[in-house]
């Protein structure tokens, strides 16, 4: 039901999916492990840069998006998600080399360890979902896929 409530505050706000979605994920990662600012690296599709727009290939890198997320309304969020989306993906081709010379470089003068290893896929989403047409999720086949799920990554370690 995730992809239908995205597509709905998308077409209320007039911003795209792929931002909703960072904001959304922004929020969940700051309510549920209460990391704030939440670093997210977006997947890019890039062609903003001379030369690229040309290109017949795969032209995506992960991009950083820092967002202050607590205690924000979600139109605070989703308008910091906006702009912080719209310069990583102006700013997303870079060598992963200088992006990991960078955060040694500020570990080493904080003193602390960075998490940037958060990655979402930015592609945007072109499928439309007609929401009334999806039903609602059985809590019943959830619950049972969740236990399944756990069941098999317990074998997995075993």
């Amino acid at each position: 039901m995730l992809l239908p409530a995205v597509q709905a505050i998308s077409e209320r706000t007039g911003v795209d999916a792929a931002t909703v979605f960072v904001a959304l994920f922004a929020m969940t990662v700051n309510q549920v492990h209460g990391v704030d600012p939440v670093v997210v690296r977006p997947m890019m599709d890039n062609r903003f840069r001379p030369g690229l727009a040309d290109v017949v290939c795969t032209a995506a890198q992960n991009a950083i998006c820092v967002l202050d997320v607590a205690d924000a309304r979600f139109e605070e969020v989703l308008e910091r998600a906006r702009r912080s989306v719209l310069t990583a993906s102006k700013h997303a081709c870079v060598d992963p080399r200088d992006v990991a010379a960078v955060v040694e470089r500020v570990q080493a003068e904080r003193g602390v360890d960075l998490a940037i290893h958060c990655f979402l896929n930015g592609v945007r989403v072109t499928v439309r979902i007609d929401t009334a047409a999806v039903a609602p999720a059985d809590a019943e086949a959830l619950a049972w896929r969740l236990e399944t799920n756990a069941l098999a990554q317990a074998g997995a370690h075993a």
